[in-house]
């Protein structure tokens, strides 16, 4: 299939799927979650994002899961496998289309504010209190998938506002873009063809990713650990940061695509782990 008529027909088909369970989710009152889901599984599967798991998702709920982050395309992959809301700047809830659905899946929405922390860590602790797990992408940006930028500590002190009889379940995750749908790995330029980087415009870039013929993506679930063992959360965003930077080393050692950073440091977008369980490709 040529690739503009690629991207043309998938684009057709995610306005499709959007148009069906729009009025399902409205009618689906306490199962809205997995409507959502059913959504970001179909928008995979449209994309041609092929999700290879590697550990499992903590079967429980009030976990918080703290992942890397290399692109827009991350939020589908982890939402179609699991149950949870993330947090995401607040220029997303503005964005035409996105915006609103963010809005319908209950993200939590933050400007980055330094003096507005403690609101932002109070509504994560406030869905966690309410048994819904939330997913936060830490190191406060995206990058090209090379390495891990240290993780900022602010929301990992939610778990540890919770009430003594709530425990909240820690759970880092490594996701890197690892091969072509052929198996081929990708080479470094294929993998920044996904990344959401430096100048990039969502538009542009999202147009030339659904013109690609597909990537697998991996998400590795490492395991979870409860917040209240760590004496602070600044332990707690340490441990979790080199949980999911040796998941990543792994990773790119195994496709053999360990790429050495430029002397100006990886390129990042400002705003914006190994025990495996099992693996599944979908």
């Amino acid at each position: 299939m040529r690739p503009t008529f690629r991207a043309i027909v998938r684009i057709i088909a995610l306005a499709g799927v959007t148009v069906i369970l729009h009025p399902v989710y409205f009618l689906a009152g306490a199962r809205r979650p997995k409507v959502v889901q059913a959504w970001h599984r179909a928008a995979c599967r449209i994309a041609g994002i092929r999700v290879s798991l590697v550990g499992a998702p903590v079967r429980e709920d009030s976990t918080l899961v703290a992942s890397n982050h290399i692109s827009y395309l991350d939020i589908p992959a982890l939402a179609s496998r699991v149950d949870a809301i993330f947090v995401a700047k607040a220029d997303v809830s503005n964005w035409p289309g996105i915006g609103y659905l963010a809005k319908l899946a209950g993200t939590i929405f933050i400007d980055r504010e330094t003096r507005k922390s403690a609101s932002h860590v109070d509504a994560v602790s406030g869905q966690l209190a309410l048994s819904r797990s939330v997913i936060i992408f830490p190191e406060g940006t995206s990058t090209e998938g090379d390495t891990v930028r240290p993780f900022k500590s602010s929301l990992f002190q939610a778990p540890f506002d919770l009430a003594p009889g709530i425990r909240a379940a820690v759970q880092p995750v490594t996701i890197s873009y690892v091969s072509n749908p052929d198996g081929r790995p990708l080479t470094a330029a294929e993998r920044r063809a996904y990344a959401w980087v430096g100048d990039d415009t969502l538009v542009p870039h999202l147009w030339n990713v659904l013109k690609r013929e597909g990537v697998i993506l991996e998400i590795r679930f490492h395991p979870a650990v409860d917040a209240r063992a760590f004496g602070s959360r600044k332990t707690l965003a340490d441990y979790c940061h080199g949980q999911t930077a040796r998941g990543l080393s792994n990773i790119r050692r195994r496709c053999g695509s360990v790429s050495a950073p430029s002397a100006a440091g990886p390129r990042v977008r400002s705003d914006w782990q190994d025990n495996p369980v099992f693996s599944v490709i979908d």
